[in-house]
């Protein structure tokens, strides 16, 4: 039996079945618990197609593999290029939001500002046109990883606040 490996997927062998164990790390999901669960969901259906039992418990995705089953290293890169995918997608603001702990109007001023940079931007038609910005993941992350970073951004919006524009 070949050796099958994972970038991002745990093999063990458990008595007659193998067991894969997947938990998105934060440099995957960018910090943002939606985008762990939406991969964690991908995984899940990935492997369902295989008829193979799995469960989502604490955040964390179990698989059991019978002895029998053939193509786990085809399903292993499979799972792998999907979260690559995955990863570098662009973010959406509310991902942004929630990997960053700030609010929609701290969001929107520092985009702004430029202090944090948009990726680019979609649309979608409802009753009208409505367009909203994505975020690069890799630095989303980046800041998520660096709390003091938005610390002075909020320090430097507060003395703004507090010394409006001095034109005497």
């Amino acid at each position: 039996m070949a050796e099958s490996k994972s970038k991002y997927v745990q093999i063990e062998q458990q008595g007659g079945e193998r067991k894969l164990f997947f938990r998105p790390i934060a440099s995957l999901s960018s910090g943002s618990s939606a985008r762990s669960y939406a991969m964690l969901r991908r995984v899940k259906r990935i492997v369902k197609k295989q008829h193979w039992p799995s469960e989502i418990i604490d955040g964390e995705l179990h698989v059991g593999v019978p002895d029998n089953a053939t193509g786990l290293a085809e399903i292993l890169a499979q799972i792998d290029h999907v979260l690559d995918d995955m990863a570098k997608a662009p973010m959406l603001p509310h991902e942004v939001e929630e990997a960053l702990s700030i609010t929609s109007r701290e969001r929107s001023r520092w985009t702004k500002d430029r202090r944090l940079s948009a990726s680019g931007g979609r649309s979608f038609k409802k009753g009208r046109q409505l367009f909203f910005v994505t975020y690069d993941a890799s630095k989303i992350l980046e800041l998520s990883q660096n709390p003091q970073i938005l610390q002075a951004w909020r320090l430097a919006d507060a003395q703004t606040k507090k010394d409006p524009d001095d034109a005497g």
